[in-house]
Parts: C-alpha cells; sequence; structure tokens
C-alpha cells in the first residue's frame, strides 16, 4: 500500500497537497472504471467532489482510501415506454372525466 499525502484540487484553494486517506472517500462504479473521489478541503473546509477514472480509482484504493460501490444509472426511457405511459394517462382522464360527468 502506497503511503504519503494525496495531491487534489480545490476550487476555492486551488492545489492541496496535504491530503491523506483517511480524509478521502472514493464511490465508483461496479466494474471500478469511473468514480468520484470526496473530501474536505483542509485550507477552507468546502466539500469537494472530483471525477476519477480508472487509474485514478486504482491508485486511490492502493494509498488505502475508503471506498464503496454505486449503482449504474438507469437506462434512459425509450420511445415505446413513452407511448405506453401516455396512453395509460389518457385512459385515466378519459375515466375521471366519465366519472365527474355521470358518476361513479
Amino acid at each position: 500500500m502506497a503511503k504519503g499525502p494525496i495531491r487534489a484540487y480545490c476550487s476555492r484553494c486551488g492545489k492541496i497537497n496535504k491530503l491523506f486517506p483517511e480524509n478521502v472517500y472514493l464511490e465508483m462504479s461496479e466494474d471500478g472504471l469511473y468514480g468520484e473521489y470526496c473530501f474536505a478541503c483542509y485550507k477552507c473546509g468546502r466539500d469537494a467532489r472530483l471525477g476519477a477514472d480508472e487509474k485514478m480509482c486504482e491508485m486511490l484504493i492502493a494509498f488505502g482510501v475508503s471506498y464503496g460501490y454505486f449503482e449504474p444509472p438507469p437506462q434512459p426511457i425509450g420511445e415505446e415506454e413513452v407511448e405506453r405511459f401516455a396512453s395509460q394517462l389518457d385512459s385515466l382522464e378519459i375515466c375521471a372525466i366519465e366519472e365527474k360527468l355521470f358518476g361513479p
């Protein structure tokens, strides 16, 4: 396991050179191909979240950073699903209008 500080970047303070593994948390995809690492800047106290590619994930883990996995984002909704949802809405609206006009 690698030792020593981790270099990072704070949007307010610039380069940060004194981050240690216990001050960083890595959230990555289940396949480990990408993720984000989080830390609080020791200069300004602001929380930072930076992207991490596969190599960065491997390096942070080698440094002993705590990590966890997140679920991949859901796939985009297809046209067929949108049409099905719209037709269900249409049928609900018709039922509601019929109930208002003619009763239950």
